[in-house]
This record gives C-alpha cells, structure tokens and sequence, in this order.
C-alpha cells in the first residue's frame, strides 16, 4: 500500500523530466513562432518593395481602384461576359475609377 522512500524518489524525478519536457516544449513552440512572425514580416516587406516598384504600382498610385478576381478570365466558359459587364457598369457609375483584373491565365496581354 504505502508508496516507499524509493518510488517517491521515483515520481519526483519523473515530475522533474516531465517539466523538463514542457518547458522544452514551451521553449521550442516560442523560438518556432518568433521565426515564423519574423519570416512574415520580411516576405510582407518583400513584397511590398517589390510590388511597389512595378510600373502598374505607379501608374495606380493614389488612384481609386477596385480589384476583380477571375482565376480562368480568358477561357472562353462564359463568366467572362459577367466580368466585363461589372467592370462596364464600375467604368459608366464611377468614372475615374481604375478597375483591375487578377487572373491565373498566363501569357495573356490586356
């Protein structure tokens, strides 16, 4: 029944590796966050120094501009006569406003 001098020892030592364990634990999760944080805000830099120096960039600097996203914009399925319908009816209510296509076609020209 009772636990003897030696088990107790025992526990206390498994206690102990078991906190060990934790704080090591800890210790990782924080050092693994602080990179992750830190990879973030150079890629975000990166990529705002980056984006910045395009032409595109300039030309829309201060300018209104609304983004559309179409990943197959000229795949010819039909969705882009809804796209160029809501760009139209953007360009005819709010003239000045610059609209912008995002799309995953590659090697296509405006």
């Amino acid at each position: 029944g009772e636990p003897t001098h030696d088990s107790r020892r025992w526990l206390s030592h498994l206690n102990n590796i078991a906190m060990s364990l934790a704080l090591a634990l800890l210790v990782c999760l924080l050092a693994a966050g602080g990179f992750l944080f830190i990879l973030w805000c150079s890629l975000r830099w990166w990529s705002r120094t980056s984006a910045a120096a395009k032409p595109l960039s300039r030309t829309l600097a201060n300018c209104e501009t609304i983004g559309f996203f179409h990943p197959y914009a000229y795949a010819g399925g039909g969705g882009e006569r809804v796209l160029w319908c809501a760009i139209k009816a953007v360009q005819e209510h709010h003239q000045g406003v610059h609209c912008v296509v995002f799309t995953g076609d590659k090697g296509v020209t405006p």
